[in-house]
């Protein structure tokens, strides 16, 4: 299986499953993986594994954080584990403690019946359980999570290009809602100007002119949010070229979410008419609409 993928934002949300048979002694032992992932703020992995594949752990975590950065990733091995310990043995050096004990009993004169050799198995740690685990079954079933794994990452791609898709379909939207109000906020402060001058002419009988255009000229400079949407601006394009890398990027759209959020809010504060404030809001719903998104990439 090939270990290339393509170049796009990874989904932490997937799952995959690989089936396969151990070859024991021309038996077969059929056996498959089950790697689930989903959303975390760090790498965290969780292996549920048979008993006698507990070793098996560390290179299984090996693996998974060379390929993956972020998520919960619950990895399960479906095997029977029983058909792999089937050689028992004596502890012998446990054996000659206990005839020790017993020869020792005998000599000091005490009645001690014949020791029973069924009853003397049932002893702890008189038998003995030999993981018979080789490594050559070993890496057999670690290249087959080396598989899965590709197979999750896979998922994870293919995910995280719908999850850019819906992204880039926000910044359109987004965009389309500043480019139209650009042009629109010279013609806004200048309807506001002259009904706060007509509200004023109605209710002062002196009315300066001069110290009224200085006022307004100071309410301009506070309503003028031609930066906030420069920065908005800014900040799509940062989005934009941040979801064209290879490499982990959810925390950084995350950041820059949070950055398209400030300067919405700052622009809703500024806003002196109907058409900024309903433009504010559906940005601030784009905004929230791309950030939910944004939490499924890794």
């Amino acid at each position: 299986m090939s270990s290339k993928t393509p170049a796009s934002p990874k989904s932490m949300t997937a799952f995959a499953r690989l089936q396969d048979s151990l070859n024991l002694s021309d038996n077969l032992l059929p056996y498959s993986w089950e790697l689930r992932s989903v959303n975390q703020r760090y790498l965290e992995i969780y292996c549920k594994l048979p008993e006698t594949l507990r070793a098996l752990e560390s290179d299984i975590r090996s693996r998974l954080k060379e390929r993956f950065q972020r998520g919960k990733i619950e990895v399960y091995l479906n095997l029977d584990g029983s058909a792999l310990t089937r050689n028992i043995h004596l502890n012998h050096s446990q054996l000659n403690e206990i005839n020790r004990i017993v020869t020792q009993l005998r000599a000091d004169n005490l009645n001690i019946a014949q020791v029973n050799p069924l009853e003397l198995l049932k002893w702890p740690g008189v038998l003995q359980e030999e993981d018979s685990v080789s490594d050559s079954l070993s890496e057999q079933l670690l290249n087959s999570l080396e598989n899965a794994i590709q197979l999750l990452d896979q998922h994870r791609h293919r995910e995280g290009s719908e999850l850019q898709r819906v992204i880039e379909e926000k910044l359109d939207a987004l965009q389309h809602l500043v480019t139209e109000l650009t042009p629109l906020i010279p013609g806004i402060i200048e309807r506001h100007t002259d009904k706060l001058k007509h509200k004023i002419e109605q209710l002062c009988s002196n009315f300066d002119e001069n110290r009224f255009y200085q006022e307004v000229a100071i309410l301009a400079q506070k309503a003028d949010i031609q930066e906030e949407l420069d920065r908005l601006q800014a900040h799509m394009k940062e989005v934009r070229l941040t979801l064209k890398s290879d490499q982990a990027i959810g925390r950084r759209l995350d950041f820059l979410m949070q950055e398209l959020n400030r300067e919405a809010n700052t622009l809703g504060s500024k806003s002196i008419d109907p058409q900024i404030s309903q433009t504010g809001v559906e940005i601030k719903v784009l905004i929230e609409q791309m950030r939910e998104q944004v939490q499924n990439i890794e």
